[in-house]
């Protein structure tokens, strides 16, 4: 606003004490306001904080990494869908698919615990990955996570179509 402007405003007396306390209230209802935004913010750090350390623990932090390698040509990758071995078992076997003929150029698998890393091999002929827990409790708490794929020649799987089919990919 102008000098102009404020000879057309209406002459308003003010209470100055009036006035004082009601910019005061203002003033203190802003800063309450502002020290509650201040306390939700560091609520949903410490929230957001404890949700990252959530995420890091989702997954068993130990595992094993086992690869084994042929020299037979790959066309096809062979993903299979994570399995996971429930609490309280203490082995398992995940049937592999790239059989009849067995071609397997490459087969690659994780096995996660919550324990202790977990024994895994390939069974012969590449039939099957076969996994024993190691806790020393015995109890094998939480589930086992197991991730796998083959590079395969062919991509005939032989399986009936269910969950635990693999998902066949061409790498030509």
């Amino acid at each position: 606003m102008d000098e102009n402007q404020y000879s057309k405003l209406p002459n308003i007396e003010v209470n100055s004490s009036e006035f004082y306390d009601k910019v005061q209230d203002e003033i203190e209802f802003d800063v309450a306001r502002l020290k509650k935004t201040v306390e939700v913010m560091k609520n949903l750090r410490s929230v957001i904080a404890s949700g990252a350390n959530l995420k890091k623990m989702s997954s068993p932090p130990h595992c094993t990494h086992v690869s084994k390698d042929t020299d037979y040509l790959s066309k096809f990758k062979f993903t299979y869908p994570t399995v996971y071995i429930p609490p309280g078992q203490r082995e398992a076997y995940q049937q592999m698919f790239c059989l009849n003929p067995a071609a397997v150029n490459k087969a690659v698998t994780t096995v996660c615990d919550w324990a202790a890393p977990p024994q895994v091999e390939f069974t012969l002929g590449d039939e099957y990955v076969h996994v024993v827990r190691q806790d020393p409790s015995g109890r094998y708490n939480g589930n086992v996570v197991i991730t796998t794929y083959q590079l395969c020649s062919h991509n005939r799987t032989y399986i009936p179509k269910d969950e635990l089919a693999p998902t066949v990919t061409d790498l030509l």
